[in-house]
């Protein structure tokens, strides 16, 4: 999914072609199977997902998210507020049956999208 989102990013806001936002998800890929960690004299190897605090771990969550969310924008627009930061989202409605939507919404695309 974080490919997904960095080939979807690029292609809407850069100039890069096709193959080259594959070149730059893939080095990314590089980099995230590729994290050590040291604690103490002691060096761990991250098996799945993102370290917490590395250099790149945000910016990825942002992306992602941002990605995931776009089907469901459209729902998304039918609150009175509605905030995201990085992979925090709070809204805020007037109405019970919008709020059971967004919740439905959000539960079906994050389970869809293996988070």
């Amino acid at each position: 999914m974080v490919n997904e989102g960095i080939e979807d990013a690029l292609k809407k806001h850069s100039c890069y072609n096709r193959i080259v936002r594959q070149i730059i998800a893939e080095l990314n890929n590089i980099c995230l199977e590729n994290v050590i960690t040291q604690h103490g004299s002691c060096l761990y190897k991250q098996r799945g997902g993102t370290v917490t605090g590395d250099n790149h771990s945000l910016s990825l969550a942002n992306i992602t998210v941002h990605y995931i969310l776009q089907p469901i924008a459209d729902i998304l627009e039918q609150t009175e507020l509605f905030c995201r930061f990085i992979d925090d989202i709070v809204w805020i409605t007037d109405s019970e049956s919008t709020n059971i939507g967004i919740i439905s919404a959000l539960a079906t695309i994050f389970k869809n999208n293996g988070s």
